[in-house]
């Protein structure tokens, strides 16, 4: 299940990223590295639920590396989009990725919270 959902959300972010922009599975690093490859959107799955009906709900924190936090928010703003219209199977959760980075002990960064829906 977890694959699928990765696979899921990728499939979605790299049909609405611009071209040369990698989506990776990656947990947040203290300091963001420098990275030749270029202009990454980086989902990182720390939550996993099960909703009422039996679904499973798993949580990614979606952020972005860029050449400079403009472009990171534009990159950002690609990936909320696809989310937000991604379906019934997709969305913007109401977790604050504020907090999320504090429980992690590491420096904020702009992100946000998708979570996709799997059945059972």
């Amino acid at each position: 299940m977890i694959p699928e959902a990765d696979a899921a959300l990728s499939r979605l972010l790299t049909s609405q990223l611009p071209d040369g922009v990698a989506v990776r599975l990656e947990p947040p690093a203290p300091v963001w590295r420098e990275d030749s490859g270029g202009p990454v959107v980086t989902l990182f799955l720390f939550g996993l639920r099960t909703t009422a009906t039996g679904a499973c709900e798993l949580s990614y924190l979606v952020t972005a590396r860029a050449a400079d936090t403009r472009r990171e928010h534009l990159l950002l703003d690609h990936a909320l989009r696809a989310v937000r219209g991604g379906g019934p199977a997709t969305r913007v959760a109401r977790t604050d990725a504020g907090a999320l980075w504090s429980s992690l002990g590491l420096p904020a960064r702009a992100g946000f919270v998708a979570v996709v829906r799997r059945p059972r």
